[in-house]
């Protein structure tokens, strides 16, 4: 017995679902691989530019403008990143922690870094001469940068906000990945049958005129393709003449 053929609706159905199915698995394991990675990268530009923004400040002789501190509390708000500046005697110039043993926790952190110490508890994401941007195991990004007076800048962000956002957004694509599957379903369902219907009605026409029934006819629909079109319209010249 001779196996029975899937229909071109079938093939079409499983062959579109696929594909879709497969660009989301795709989209989901860059995401999932990818993302977390791409946060800390952006991460940190905003330290750096948070630094470059204070380097220029120095740079140009304004660290006692009052202008400085509304910079100096835009980039700790805009990039939720607390900010140390210490003078190359360790006194303190500026601060964004108002609790005062946190504050020497972070001045502890500094001079670990200016003399390398536990080098375990760190990896060294860039390094340049003026900055070094580290990732520290207690999941903190921190970058320690030379100001043109010799003072020194401690920045640090939290990255478990960042591994967070990455997962709801993993979780929240892999929702919407089901509902754009589902509705990608019906969609594909409803194509495929107005493609197959016109073939299915030339299969007809062509099986009706093996039988000799030449008033077989093709009835034209607008939303048929060129190409089925003209083929209906070469069945019924054909049978035309055949009868």
């Amino acid at each position: 017995m001779k196996k029975k053929r899937p229909s071109l609706t079938t093939r079409l159905i499983v062959t579109m679902i696929g594909i879709v199915a497969g660009t989301v698995i795709l989209c989901w394991f860059f995401n999932n691989t990818f993302l977390e990675r791409y946060y800390i990268y952006n991460k940190q530009k905003e330290l750096l530019n948070g630094y470059k923004q204070v380097a220029g400040v120095y740079q140009n002789g304004a660290a006692d403008d009052s202008d400085f501190d509304i910079t100096f509390e835009t980039i700790c708000a805009n990039g939720n990143i607390n900010m140390l500046i210490v003078d190359k005697n360790g006194g303190l110039v500026r601060s964004s922690y108002s609790n005062a043993q946190r504050f020497q926790m972070q001045l502890e952190n500094m001079v670990s870094m200016l003399y390398g110490e536990d080098s375990s508890r760190y990896q060294v994401l860039v390094e340049k001469d003026n900055y070094v941007i580290q990732r520290q195991t207690d999941d903190r990004l921190v970058l320690l940068g030379l100001l043109k007076d010799g003072s020194y800048i401690y920045m640090r962000t939290p990255l478990e906000s960042i591994r967070e956002s990455a997962a709801i957004t993993n979780e929240f694509f892999l929702m919407e990945s089901g509902v754009a599957i589902l509705l990608s379903v019906l969609v594909i369902i409803f194509m495929s049958r107005s493609i197959s219907k016109p073939i299915r009605s030339l299969s007809d026409i062509s099986r009706r005129m093996t039988e000799l029934d030449f008033e077989a006819r093709y009835q034209g629909d607008r939303h048929v393709s060129r190409e089925l079109e003209e083929l209906g319209q070469s069945m019924n010249d054909l049978s035309y003449k055949l009868e």
